[in-house]
């Protein structure tokens, strides 16, 4: 692991050689959302596939530059992009419980003939 001097000026320089590195991979991945959205774009969750996408190119973009402005861009962008993908990963795992619970009650009878009236 690599040690940061106490100098603010040169962990600032350090972040921005690290922010230059993952410049090209936050642009693949936004590149990759925006494709997985424009195919999903029928459901409100490939409308925000292209969003997040756009949001990582952004970022990736602010991250090439790397100076103090940039920066705080590039980690905004980035902190919309992972609230945004925490609120996906929660519903996502809401509807699966869901989806579960409903398989549970369809296999163990469900109403069974209760709600037929009989």
């Amino acid at each position: 692991m690599e040690t940061y001097a106490d100098d603010p000026r040169l962990t600032l320089e350090q972040l921005g050689l690290k922010a230059r590195d993952a410049s090209l991979w936050l642009k693949i991945l936004g590149v990759g959302n925006i494709i997985i959205g424009v195919l999903t774009a029928l459901a409100l969750v490939g409308i925000l596939y292209i969003w997040l996408g756009v949001l990582l190119v952004q970022a990736g973009k602010a991250a090439e530059v790397a100076t103090g402005p940039q920066l705080i861009e590039m980690m905004d962008k980035l902190r919309t992009y992972f609230i945004v993908n925490a609120i996906l990963m929660l519903l996502g795992v809401l509807v699966m419980v869901l989806y579960i619970a409903f398989f549970i009650f369809l296999v163990t009878g469900g109403l069974g003939d209760a709600w037929m009236g009989i």
